[in-house]
């Protein structure tokens, strides 16, 4: 029987979207405050949580009753259906003694990323329209309009010009017109890949092109590594197994291995100024490590992390403000009056040169 499930497992695994790993998120967490046994609540889960989502759910449960392994373990064995970053956090959770505190910041900085995602897809629609519409246009002016006004040059003795090659492009149109219509389906594809969960391990391109997303999960992530290092800190694990447990939860590569470099220095015995030092962990948040220090110094590092928690998760919000308030303004003059321009240099610029033809 655990071989069958391990087959469901390794072979029929299935990559969970963003919000359904949020979801099962909250499941876990539920369940590991009831007190229950977590196995027979994630096999009965599979009931109440529907499709793709319910089946992970019952095969993690069952994969814990059966082979009798931890819920780590089971993550682990569910391989790419569920990201790195999110079995490191449920690590982390369960060295320091405090899984559910742990799933909560999860939460947070999982919601904070589909909240993101929510309203850059609002904000495009509109810009996205508008930019498909003027394509349209360009297409109709270069196959009906253009060939008139090539024929009026001819007819006025005008040396052929713009209007010519826009005239023989037209000729064409059959070939690379389609191509505003495949560009908008990759971008749609593009956009349904940046809502899986595999996104929380790194920022996906998708998202990552607008201006204040970047700083939104660089502000997420330093949080997110803030609280579970004080998570484990304050439940006595060891400073260095603190910092590797907490690298493995990060989700950007340069913070990762600022951290884990500071976890090689304390391991080898060094204080925590040096390890943290701009020069030993250069990828590290000047923030967080001047917090960490003082923290440190005081003999009251959970204190510092959990203020350094605090401080990211304010600032975080307030990012996702400006962006909410102004992403959309900046969306619509972006694309919509890139597009609305071209097809205005596309319509006028024929006959801008056919007059100054006639008048010379």
């Amino acid at each position: 029987m655990a071989s069958g499930v391990e087959r469901e497992g390794r072979g029929g695994s299935e990559r969970v979207t963003l919000d359904e790993l949020i979801a099962l998120n909250e499941e876990i967490a539920a369940l590991v405050r009831a007190g229950g046994p977590l196995e027979r609540g994630l096999i009965g889960a599979r009931g109440d949580l529907k499709g793709r989502l319910g089946r992970v759910a019952g095969t993690i449960g069952r994969r814990m009753e059966q082979t009798g392994c931890s819920l780590e373990e089971a993550l682990e064995a569910e391989g790419e259906s569920i990201p790195e970053l999110y079995r490191a956090v449920v690590a982390a959770g369960i060295r320091a003694g405090r899984l559910p505190a742990a799933l909560e910041g999860m939460t947070t900085f999982a919601r904070r990323l589909a909240d993101l995602r929510t309203t850059i897809g609002l904000a495009l629609i509109y810009p996205a329209l508008v930019a498909l519409l003027a394509y349209g246009l360009i297409v109709a002016m270069v196959v009906l309009l253009a060939p008139r006004i090539a024929s009026a040059y001819d007819a006025l003795g005008v040396p052929a010009g713009i209007a010519s090659r826009l005239a023989r492009a037209g000729e064409w149109a059959w070939a690379w017109g389609p191509a505003g219509l495949i560009v908008l389906i990759l971008a749609a594809a593009a956009w349904v890949r940046s809502g899986r969960a595999s996104a929380l391990g790194g920022l996906s391109p998708t998202l990552g092109w607008m201006p204040g997303t970047r700083t939104l999960l660089r502000l997420s992530r330093s949080g997110l590594l803030a609280e579970l290092l004080a998570l484990l800190v304050e439940n006595r694990v060891p400073l260095p197994d603190a910092l590797r447990l907490a690298a493995r939860a990060v989700g950007d590569d340069r913070l990762r291995e600022a951290v884990a470099r500071a976890a090689e220095a304390t391991s080898r015995g060094e204080d925590l100024r040096s390890a943290l030092a701009p020069e030993s962990s250069p990828g590290l948040p000047p923030l967080l490590r001047w917090l960490v220090v003082s923290g440190a110094s005081h003999r009251d590092l959970p204190g510092a992390l959990r203020l350094a928690a605090r401080t990211y998760h304010e600032r975080a919000l307030l990012q996702a403000e400006l962006i909410r308030l102004f992403g959309p303004t900046a969306l619509v003059a972006l694309i919509g009056g890139t597009a609305v321009l071209l097809y205005g240099m596309t319509l006028f610029a024929p006959f801008a040169e056919l007059l100054r033809g006639v008048a010379s």
